[in-house]
This record gives structure tokens, C-alpha cells and sequence, in this order.
């Protein structure tokens, strides 16, 4: 049986509350488990998702770039807690993935450290969230990924498949396959409950058109259409 099923759960979905704190962009608030490097745009935290253990904090800078930090307040059966997992430092950060986004961890102790994950550009929070999961599978452990459960979702829900393949009916195997199937089921409720939250702070983040030229091209349509009926309405007064 893996290891994961044989400890206590002590992640995010282990409790029955998790507990959240939403902010608006002009609170400036600073996002937790992250000291941003001071040559970077300013990041407002806009939500937080948190319990005794783990925090997951989303922040934006004015330009609407988003990003994710993920730290540790402490371990399971653990005194302390070493400074590199609490909180991710920019002034000492390592970049170890850039495509769509940045990943970073401390340099320190890259595989036992908070991280974040930094869009690079806009991008929808499905696409956010893809991304975000590509570059810590590829460069994060388990133990750190657990810190963030979605993150581990599709590798539980592979090893789920698998169970079920066996076709097994010794007690063990059904032992193991039940802890799987309500381990996916909470960390699928965390991970939908962060992207609804994660929607709703990106149209918060996004900056809005300043000038004729960057306006969509709908919002250019509705307003060639109100012209067109104000005209019109004009010119049967005068009838």
C-alpha cells in the first residue's frame, strides 16, 4: 500500500474546514508564505486558501499577472518547521521552469521549500491551473506537491485506475482502493473550489481597457449598434 495511505493526512482536504480569506486589489495585502523579490511589480494577495498546515495564496500585480505561492506553517508530529518551507524568498529564489509561467523555490533547499508559480502573461484559470501543475510534476516532489493536494490529484487518480483494474476482492486491495477513492473526491472538491475562486479573482485582477485601441471587439459592436438606434431614432423625430 503506498505511503501516503498508511500516514495521517495532514493536507489541505484532511479537515473539515479549510479555512479562506478574499481581498480586493486596493487592500494591498501581502501575499502569505511569499516575499516577493524587490525588482518585481508589486503583488495585491487576492485569496488564500488555508489550515493548520499548508497555505495556498493567489496574488496579481496592477498588470494582472497572477501567481501562485504555496508554503508550509508546520509538519505532522513536528516541532518546527525550517524557514525554507514557510516562506519562499525572492531576493533568494531558483527558477526552475519558464514556459507559460516561472516556477521558484528557494535555492537552499530547493526540494524541501515553498514555491510559487508566476503566469507569465494572462491566461484563463483553467489554463492557469494546467500549467501550474505541468511545471510541478516536472520539477516538485510528492511531499512538496502534497502542499497544494490538487497537484497530486491525477497522479492519485492514475493509481486509482489501476486498483480498480486489479479486480482484486482480498480486504487490503478494497482497503486501499476506498482511502484512493476519497482521497480523489476531496482533493476534486479542493481543486474546483480553487479554480471557482481562482475565476472570480482573475476578472478582480485583470486590468480594464484603457483606450479604444485594446477594447474587444463586442464591446466596439455595442457601441457602433447604440449609434446606429440613437440615429435612427433621431431622424424619425424629425419625420
Amino acid at each position: 500500500m503506498q505511503d501516503y495511505l498508511h500516514r495521517k493526512d495532514k493536507n489541505l482536504v484532511s479537515e473539515s474546514i479549510a479555512h479562506e480569506h478574499d481581498s480586493d486589489m486596493s487592500e494591498r495585502r501581502q501575499m502569505t508564505g511569499y516575499k516577493q523579490h524587490p525588482n518585481d511589480s508589486k503583488l495585491s494577495e487576492l485569496f488564500n486558501i488555508h489550515n493548520s498546515f499548508d497555505n495556498i495564496s493567489v496574488g496579481a500585480d496592477k498588470k494582472g499577472t497572477m501567481t501562485i505561492a504555496v508554503s508550509s506553517e508546520k509538519e505532522l508530529g513536528a516541532p518546527t518547521l525550517g524557514s525554507d518551507r514557510k516562506l519562499l524568498k525572492g531576493s533568494r529564489r531558483r527558477k526552475l521552469y519558464e514556459h507559460f509561467g516561472e516556477l521558484y523555490t528557494n535555492s537552499a533547499s530547493p526540494s524541501n521549500s515553498a514555491f510559487a508559480y508566476k503566469a507569465r502573461r494572462v491566461l484563463s484559470e483553467n489554463r492557469l491551473m494546467s500549467e501550474f501543475k505541468r511545471a510541478a510534476d516536472t520539477h516538485l516532489d510528492r511531499k512538496q506537491r502534497e502542499m497544494a493536494p490538487f497537484l497530486t490529484l491525477d497522479e492519485d487518480r492514475k493509481e486509482l485506475q489501476k486498483l480498480r483494474g486489479r479486480q482484486s476482492n482480498d480486504s487490503e486491495t478494497k482497503a486501499e482502493t476506498g482511502m484512493l477513492e476519497h482521497s480523489v473526491l476531496r482533493k476534486t472538491e479542493l481543486e474546483n473550489r480553487f479554480l471557482r475562486k481562482l475565476r472570480i479573482a482573475r476578472r478582480r485582477a485583470v486590468p480594464k481597457p484603457e483606450n479604444e485601441q485594446n477594447r474587444s471587439f463586442l464591446e466596439k459592436l455595442s457601441d457602433m449598434l447604440d449609434d446606429g438606434t440613437e440615429d435612427n431614432s433621431e431622424e424619425n423625430t424629425k419625420e
